[in-house]
């Protein structure tokens, strides 16, 4: 599924997590006030643990927490160019942690257009959002594009979730030659914001300071039929609450090849690796410092079988800090007996590796503020902890009806191993609680979705999910 830059400007939405729910199969909830959950085909929660998000090929992913903060403004909508949703296991291509799904987000190349915009923006709960935005060609080969904001809401009556929110990002392309392009982006989100009565906090304000990335890209067009993609980028996160009770720092920096080529006429074959380090320091941890090195190999091949019938297979190797070695394999037929009929079957696995928090936690939760601060229950983490597990089993169906109906239809099955949770160890107060592979589960369900264009500007879509976890 596709969000484009179109359907984002006549959506309305201010949040990125409200562009979602126009997917069928992604849920949405509100976690408290401004905080999101986002996740596809089941387990939804304050962070999303089984879904990743990229942006320009940068994990937005927390090791530290296993998840995403959805509502952390990590991009303005102005700068998207479109928004590539997989509903279902995606860690053949993309690793640990594309469980349920991907989401993956591609700004908008500064050589497309030549614009100045200035956008204001005012709404309840006192929102209001300034933006100013240049893009364009400064010569034949260079071209620049930047994007400065501010926001600020007073959130939602009765919840600690007021927002202020400063933040910039920019892009430089430079053409080395007609078959060669490198791209220099970078930004940063230095955010105060209020934090409600969570699992990890008390009713307190928070300040997101130094959260800033820097991302090269170099693209090189080999052949006609063959493409290499090197990828670097480095990320830095300081999280602090006002009543010191929470304090996290974190960075990753990886690096990423990759190259896509094809192989007589009958063969597209995709190959690539990446090494990733992570550090995270944090107060919640027994070890005021961690680290998680990363280093992964994929080969994927799409095979034209027949003229009606490809076959894709793929797999990923991954070694890990957390949980050692891991393999990703995904098995696709892609089937299309009559034009305009096509059905997809597809078998794949994917997992979650712990985080930080989950192996290394010792975590003292209090009584919430005005009551004294005595200690009700003690986190602890789970050293000995295996990677979750799923096995996935998808069929699909596309077609257009009519000649203008489209019809989307998704099966799938999804069998959990090994899901990390929280177990109660001590049954008074103080309670103990402790991680680990507490239990497997069964996910299955359905999605169809209809669109009917109306005209170049209008299109009418319905959807509907239905999902049961056992």
């Amino acid at each position: 599924y596709v969000i484009t830059k179109e359907d984002i400007h006549r959506s309305g939405a201010v949040d990125l997590p409200d562009l979602f729910r126009m997917v069928p199969g992604v849920d949405v909830i509100g976690v408290y006030g401004n905080a999101y959950g986002v996740s596809a085909r089941g387990f939804n929660d304050r962070f999303s643990q089984r879904m990743l998000m990229m942006i320009d090929g940068r994990t937005t992913y927390v090791t530290f927490f296993n998840g995403v903060f959805w509502e952390n403004d990590q991009v303005f909508l102005e700068d998207i160019e479109r928004i590539e949703i997989i509903r279902g296991p995606g860690a053949t291509l993309w690793g640990a942690n594309a469980v349920n799904g991907v989401i993956n987000i591609i700004t908008r190349d500064p050589e497309e257009d030549q614009e100045m915009m200035v956008t204001g923006k005012a709404g309840t709960k006192h929102y209001r959002e300034g933006i100013a935005r240049y893009n364009g060609s400064l010569t034949d080969k260079l071209s620049i594009s930047f994007t400065g904001g501010y926001r600020e809401d007073q959130g939602t009556r009765g919840v600690n979730d007021w927002r202020r929110v400063p933040k910039a990002a920019g892009r430089l392309k430079y053409k080395l030659s007609d078959s060669a392009t490198i791209h220099f982006l970078a930004g940063f989100n230095e955010a105060d914001i209020g934090l409600d009565v969570t699992e990890y906090t008390q009713r307190t304000d928070a300040r997101f300071r130094d959260a800033y990335y820097q991302i090269l890209k170099w693209e090189q067009q080999i052949s006609d039929t063959s493409q290499f993609h090197l990828n670097l980028y480095h990320d830095n996160t300081r999280f602090n609450s006002d009543d010191k009770q929470l304090s996290i720092e974190g960075g990753n920096t990886e690096v990423e090849v990759q190259h896509a080529f094809a192989l007589g006429t009958r063969n597209k074959m995709v190959w690539g690796g990446n090494y990733r380090n992570t550090i995270a320091q944090s107060s919640l941890t027994r070890s005021r410092t961690d680290h998680d090195d990363l280093i992964g190999f994929f080969l994927q091949d799409e095979f034209t079988l027949a003229d009606r019938v490809t076959l894709v297979a793929g797999v990923k190797y991954e070694r890990n800090s957390f949980s050692g070695s891991d393999w990703s394999p995904r098995g696709c037929i892609l089937y299309s007996p009559w034009d305009n009929h096509h059905f997809r079957l597809a078998v794949s696995k994917a997992y979650r590796t712990p985080g930080f928090f989950e192996e290394n936690s010792r975590f003292v939760k209090t009584l919430p503020s005005p009551l004294p601060p005595l200690p009700i229950a003690l986190i602890l983490g789970n050293e000995h902890l295996d990677p979750e597990e799923m096995t996935a089993y998808e069929l699909g169906y596309r077609t257009t009806l009519l000649n203008r109906l489209g019809l989307n239809l998704e099966l799938y099955y999804n069998d959990i191993n090994d899901i990390i949770d929280l177990l109660t160890l001590r049954q008074s107060v103080p309670y103990v609680l402790a991680y680990d592979n507490a239990y497997n589960a069964i996910s299955k369900g359905i999605e169809v979705s209809l669109d009917l264009p109306v005209a170049p500007w209008w299109t009418l879509t319905a959807n509907y999910t239905f999902q049961e976890v056992e």
